[in-house]
């Protein structure tokens, strides 16, 4: 008997195709190298101590759950070969190996591609593993040891919305957008400190998982001016309501403010749709409120014209963690009006000085046209 192996990469980050490959007959397959298909329990390895939010798995059928429980609980001593049930195709295989990938954040040792074969009647998934077993363990502990100081570290702030703030700056604090696309873990995001939007979203995912607020990565294509990318960021469970949050449109790459903006943080379908695309949400998902909105939450959204209470809040903010503000407005032609008060008719003067800073003190800001907020930077004195 022969071996029927049809290659199969996926892009798992970017909307996850697959692409066909030649078919290459082999050996048969030792009954040592395939671990059987069973209903076992889904427990996870030890090393692993957090509950995981798997809205992608609830969505699969009862075989298909089964195949992903069965998958999940063998990959971790990487066998060569991983039983497919029976009646499950092609295209159901790459469904559940999305929806592992895109659950747990955690699972480092897989690459985004895989091989499905068939062995006379029966198929299975070939995995492409990025290291080996032992060192795929040490740093799964690894990542595992940081996120648990962080969401340690997150405990001091009461709601879910506190939490999911701190959580979301000190990712993008200690992350560098990789602008060659090669890195995109969990890994990469919170332990090499470089990654792609998938390691955004991915470390955001862990961190949310461990401080036990829900969430799913979403996939689909963003940008601006009719130029659109794939692309990959979250929709988040914050205090009962979900919000689209994507991290690393908030990572101010190529700026001179190297604070966390949150433009994109807990937005709602219509206001990310006009930036981001082609996307679906998980079953039951919705993200209509704006009651966790990252500048109505913090009180720093204007609703007109320049509001003095919020420009000297916002202020107030920079001037106490890191010389930068953030004002959100009803819509662009609000933002226009009040940055040219503010900056061209001197406007902002007053302001900095009821709040302390000296007279010396510069200032510049950029527009964000899409969701009408104006980022402020306060430059220090020495530059």
């Amino acid at each position: 008997m022969k071996l029927k192996i049809t290659a199969a990469t996926l892009l798992l980050a970017f909307a996850a195709a697959l692409c066909a490959c030649s078919v290459t007959p082999l050996d048969g397959v030792p009954a040592d190298r395939i671990n059987p298909i069973s209903d076992a329990a889904f427990i996870e390895p030890q090393f692993v101590n957090h509950a995981v939010t798997r809205l992608l798995y609830e969505q699969l059928s009862p075989v298909e759950q089964l195949f992903y429980r069965h998958f999940y609980n063998c990959v971790f001593s990487h066998p060569e070969y991983i039983a497919v049930p029976s009646g499950i195709d092609g295209e159901t295989v790459k469904r559940v190996f999305v929806a592992l990938k895109y659950d747990n954040p955690h699972l480092l040792c897989l690459k985004n591609s895989y091989r499905l074969m068939t062995f006379g009647d029966k198929d299975f998934v070939r995995p492409d593993y990025a290291f080996s077993a032992k060192t795929c363990g040490e740093k799964t502990h690894e990542l595992d040891v940081r996120a648990s100081a962080l969401t340690g570290n997150a405990k001091q702030f009461s709601g879910d919305f506190g939490k999911e703030v701190y959580l979301h700056d000190e990712l993008i604090k200690g992350c560098t957008y990789d602008g060659t696309k090669t890195m995109s873990t969990a890994y990469d995001a919170l332990i090499a400190g470089r990654s792609a939007c998938g390691g955004y979203a991915m470390g955001m995912k862990l961190l949310l998982d461990k401080a036990g607020i829900k969430s799913a990565a979403v996939s689909g294509s963003a940008g601006t001016d009719g130029e659109k990318a794939p692309h990959m960021w979250l929709c988040v469970n914050a205090d009962g309501e979900w919000y689209h949050l994507d991290p690393t449109w908030d990572d101010p790459v190529g700026a001179e403010m190297h604070t966390p903006l949150h433009g994109w943080f807990n937005v709602t379908s219509e206001a990310i749709n006009a930036t981001h695309s082609d996307y679906t949400l998980p079953k039951n998902v919705r993200c209509n409120s704006v009651q966790g909105e990252y500048y109505n939450k913090k009180g720093l959204f204007c609703d007109g014209n320049n509001d003095a209470a919020v420009i000297e809040k916002s202020l107030k903010n920079a001037f106490a963690d890191g010389n930068f503000a953030e004002i959100k407005y009803r819509d662009g032609d609000e933002m226009k009006l009040a940055a040219a008060e503010l900056f061209e008719d001197g406007g902002i003067d007053s302001y900095l000085e009821s709040v302390g800073y000296p007279e010396e003190t510069r200032v510049s800001y950029t527009e964000n046209t899409t969701m009408s907020v104006l980022y402020i930077y306060v430059h220090n004195r020495e530059e």
